[in-house]
């Protein structure tokens, strides 16, 4: 059945498949990667996280920061210095004490010795620091390594969108042409065959997206061992499958690093009280001095012994502040475990549904949409079938192929975000390196 159309319609949609065609064909604008370019350098999973862990910003921070709590307990051992005082009296009056011959001079060497094991309390609360520290960093490369994984995978999602957005821009251009021999035989209108050429460039313009949305994601995977170009053009393996639903008992936050932290938060607050109320306690200063009488020559030695008398300040508040700091550091540990069982539910959640998408797609809805559309494009060659129904069935086939690729993603992002909660490295695979 033909449709007439007028000659200005024509011209509209003429220059609408033009105007599409030319925003498709700018392969050379910035940020397009051509899909088959020569010498591909493959990065594997390990490099990347190799390069991740030695180069990112945040875990070198921690490099030093190893050696200020080093220096830290160092610091924390060292005994109070000793004071040298030199003392004259009983000169520059009047009478006989005018001069210098009554003057009385007194060394004195004084040292101050603590009580209440303050040292010792000190350094502890310096080595918790320095295990907290040690925790810090065990959570901070494993957010970086989960990230580096994440990335990962959303460039091989990246990768697997660019094989379909060409494998798409292949059967438009398979439709295209046998669109094209029908009206050149005139068995259709010319309107179907306008219709063929601006799928075909809609089908150009989503692989363009697609490289560029490729590009974007390996910059951001070259991001995280701090490079802004990306020196690699291709992963090493393709998007898995998802191969089962794990058991969500399997999975718990125990052994998450945030979770030590937050304990050792809570023995560092203790450290800390421990210190406060041994800074109550005072300490003594032990005095030794020699003194020498200007009048007759003579020298004498002096002793002495002093104590802070803790009348006004006994570090009360102190003692009531590093209390506080227990409570507190207690309920954060509450908050996070919570928070941590919480984002371990919703991921099992996000993961269970990606699951589910994924088989359904892969199962039914994916082998049904690419017969449907053989058979419409064979049915439509033998003219039992419209343009209209190629179209469709080609439309359906790629946004079902497209959602089964977002669903593997959702489904492996989801997996490793689990692994990540339960304190675990995890692969594509449902194992752990």
């Amino acid at each position: 059945m033909f449709i007439s159309l007028n000659f200005r319609t024509i011209c509209v949609l003429a220059q609408l498949v033009q105007g599409i065609l030319c925003m498709a064909g700018a392969s050379n604008t910035p940020g397009y990667v051509p899909v088959n370019a020569e010498n591909l350098k493959v990065l594997s999973l390990p490099d990347a996280i190799a390069l991740a862990v030695k180069h990112h910003p945040r875990l070198a921070a921690y490099g030093y920061e190893v050696e200020i709590v080093a220096a830290e307990i160092s610091q924390a051992g060292l005994r109070p210095n000793p004071q040298l005082e030199l003392e004259t009296e009983s000169f520059g009056g009047s009478g006989p004490y005018r001069g210098l011959d009554e003057a009385e001079t007194t060394v004195t060497l004084s040292q101050t010795l603590e009580s209440g094991g303050k040292r010792s309390k000190r350094q502890n609360l310096a080595r918790t620091h320095g295990e907290l520290t040690d925790w810090n960093f065990q959570a901070m490369k494993l957010e970086v390594i989960g990230l580096v994984r994440k990335r990962y995978l959303e460039v091989q999602a990246a990768e697997e969108q660019i094989k379909l957005t060409g494998e798409l821009t292949q059967l438009a251009q398979e439709v295209y042409t046998a669109v094209s021999k029908k009206v050149e035989a005139g068995k259709v209108a010319p309107l179907e065959q306008t219709r063929a050429r601006v799928a075909l460039a809609e089908a150009r313009l989503e692989q363009k997206q697609a490289a560029n949305h490729l590009f974007s994601a390996r910059l951001r995977l070259a991001s995280t061992w701090g490079s802004t170009t990306p020196d690699f053009t291709s992963l090493q393996g393709n998007l898995p499958p998802a191969n089962h639903l794990p058991d969500p008992a399997a999975f718990n936050t125990a052994s998450n690093p945030l979770l030590t932290r937050e304990d050792k938060e809570l023995v560092k607050a203790r450290a800390a009280l421990a210190l406060e109320r041994a800074t109550g306690v005072p300490d003594l200063d032990v005095k030794v001095g020699w003194k020498r009488f200007e009048d007759t020559g003579d020298v004498a030695f002096t002793l002495g012994v002093g104590v802070e008398l803790p009348i006004f300040n006994r570090n009360k508040y102190g003692v009531q502040q590093a209390s506080l700091r227990i409570s507190q550091a207690g309920e954060n540990r509450k908050a996070t475990a919570l928070s941590l069982d919480l984002a371990l539910q919703e991921s099992y959640a996000s993961l269970k549904t990606a699951f589910e998408e994924a088989a359904l797609l892969s199962g039914d809805l994916l082998p049904a949409a690419e017969w449907a559309f053989h058979a419409a494009r064979e049915g439509y060659r033998l003219g039992k079938f419209g343009y209209l129904d190629v179209a469709d069935a080609q439309r359906s086939l790629f946004q079902i192929q497209r959602k089964h690729i977002d669903a593997l993603a959702a489904y492996h992002l989801a997996f490793i975000e689990m692994t990540q909660l339960a304190g675990r490295t995890p692969d594509y695979h449902g194992g752990e390196l």
